[in-house]
């Protein structure tokens, strides 16, 4: 029984610590592992090697010694072992030590993403009044925001190009490298006393802003989903959630410095700030949570290779997904020329406007950490169906529809933006998600940092497109009917886009759509990965 017990807690060792199975059973039966055992199994052995096991089998920093017992570090010095029989408790920090260092990458990805959302913030409440200093009428300085969104179109492409002939990391690196220098030389604008060179110039730096930001997004985010297979929806869930808090924080601290000394300084500040995480963006190498085969294995990738990824315009439910992430644009875009005209009605204050928005952010947050929870646990199709429900019932109470007997009032609105704010979230984070899933899973894709810089771009440009038919759109709907018919005809379209949700998630859920992808293309989960028992020693 000793002698059982020992060998099942070298099992438990070896797959930890991930040793080849040819190497187990040349080792298991030899007579130099007589130290591991122990002379007739001596108890005081099991018990030290079992203590040093429960203390670091968790850690995948650790490498077993087979001649000691002993586990050593990832450099394999045998005279300094991790874990001895009696020092747990260093083990155990050690193993914390180890974590936390795997871990830190995401500091400095949460510093980034903050500041960078803080410098894109600043333009939109800062830049109108300094274009009606100079003169400049409403309608020529909103070719300033159109143009940022439009150039998220080249942006989108750039990124891809990028990633598919340098990598991700040299894409974010630009991006926020040109993002920091946008934010420094719009401050510039400010000494500019033409109306029509200050109009000119702002158009170049929208377009230079939009096209740099799109790429820092599309490239950090192609890193983030193809590193992490199971956790990439939480992260980006996470990510937006970010920018969301990133906005807010720009607009406050920009308003602040406005008010210390002119339009320049947040500009300058926030650009400064930006640029000091840049060193610590290039040194991030977050650790993939998929396993690479073995290097001998010499399995033809010839099929995934082949495949053209402009064939997915042809694939339904990658094409659905995008259709959604269009819509959750959509709302933004149709929100920005109608709601605040709407809220005239209720003589409502500066602070109470903005906290009818802040309401909205709260919303989005919720939605975005609620669609990378349900990404992990691959429910996205359902998802995609609940946000559009939900973000259709925050328009028809919004208004709300004339066919709703009730007058506007103050309560409908703050539901509608918590309803509107979950749904724009779940429908940017789910079907992006899925439609990462769907590419790599069922339509044979490999799964790639390529694809997944393929898949993230065309998301873009789809979201683009969303923005900028429907603003223009609301608009002159609103200004001839009215809010309430405008966002009746809104909700029916909504309606019609839940309704086809709805099908593929009832279609996902009852059977598989489309071919599984062939084995060959496909690589292990993390999860499957640890816990996948070795045949050929428990054969032994």
């Amino acid at each position: 029984r000793q002698t059982l017990s020992i060998a099942i807690l070298e099992f438990r060792c070896i797959s930890r610590s991930r040793v080849p199975s040819r190497f187990y059973s040349q080792h298991l039966l030899s007579p130099p592992h007589q130290a591991l055992w122990g002379a007739a199994g001596h108890p005081l052995s099991a018990m030290s090697l079992e203590e040093g096991v429960l203390a670091g089998s968790t850690n995948s920093d650790l490498r077993w010694d087979y001649e000691s017992g002993a586990a050593l570090s990832e450099s394999g010095d045998a005279d300094e072992p991790l874990i001895r029989g009696s020092d747990n408790g260093n083990a155990m920090r050690l193993s914390l030590w180890a974590r936390i260092r795997k871990h830190a990458w995401i500091v400095p990805v949460i510093y980034t993403h903050l500041w960078a959302a803080a410098v894109i913030s600043l333009v939109a409440p800062f830049f109108p009044p300094l274009a009606d200093s100079r003169g400049i009428p409403a309608w020529k300085y909103g070719f300033f925001f159109s143009t940022m969104k439009l150039m998220m179109l080249p942006g989108a492409v750039i990124a891809e190009k990028l990633i598919s002939g340098v990598s991700a990391r040299a894409g974010y690196l630009g991006g926020q490298a040109t993002t920091a220098l946008f934010s420094v030389i719009c401050g510039f604008l400010y000494w500019i006393k033409s109306g029509n060179v200050l109009l000119a110039a702002s158009l170049f730096m929208a377009a230079f802003g939009g096209c740099c930001n799109t790429v820092y997004s599309v490239c950090l985010y192609t890193l983030l989903t193809s590193r992490f297979q199971d956790d990439g929806g939480m992260l980006i869930g996470l990510m937006e959630c970010l920018w969301g808090a990133g906005t807010l924080m720009g607009s406050a601290i920009g308003g602040s410095l406005i008010d210390f000394w002119a339009f320049p300084l947040p500009f300058f500040v926030m650009g400064g700030v930006l640029l000091l995480s840049l060193p610590f963006m290039a040194l991030i190498n977050p650790r993939s949570s998929k396993h690479e085969r073995p290097k001998n294995d010499s399995v033809p990738q010839e099929q995934c290779v082949e495949k053209k990824y402009w064939h997915l315009i042809y694939d339904l439910i990658f094409i659905i997904n995008l259709g959604t992430v269009t819509i959750s644009w959509a709302m933004t875009s149709f929100n920005e020329p109608t709601l605040e005209p709407f809220l005239r009605q209720f003589k409502m204050s500066s602070t109470e406007v903005g906290t009818v928005f802040t309401v909205q952010f709260v919303g989005y947050s919720i939605g975005a950490l609620l669609g990378g929870l349900f990404a992990k646990f691959k429910m996205e199709p359902f998802l995609n169906f609940f946000g559009m429900l939900v973000s259709t019932i925050g328009y028809i109470i919004l208004g709300p529809i004339p066919i709703i007997p009730i007058l506007p009032n103050v309560f409908f609105v703050y539901i509608s933006q918590i309803f509107i704010g979950v749904g724009m979230a779940v429908t940017y984070v789910s079907p992006y998600m899925h439609a990462l899933r769907h590419t790599v899973e069922n339509a044979g894709y490999p799964d790639s940092e390529k694809t997944h810089g393929v898949v993230t771009s065309a998301t873009y440009q789809f979201m683009v497109f969303g923005a900028v038919i429907t603003s223009p759109l609301a608009g002159f709907v609103t200004q001839k009917l009215g809010f309430p018919f405008s966002s009746m005809i809104f909700a029916g379209v909504l309606g019609l886009w839940t309704i086809v949700t709805g099908v593929v998630w009832l279609h996902l859920d009852c059977s598989l759509f489309g071919k599984k992808r062939p084995p060959e293309c496909q690589k292990p989960s993390a999860t499957d990965g640890e816990n996948k028992v070795p045949t050929e020693p428990h054969s032994s």
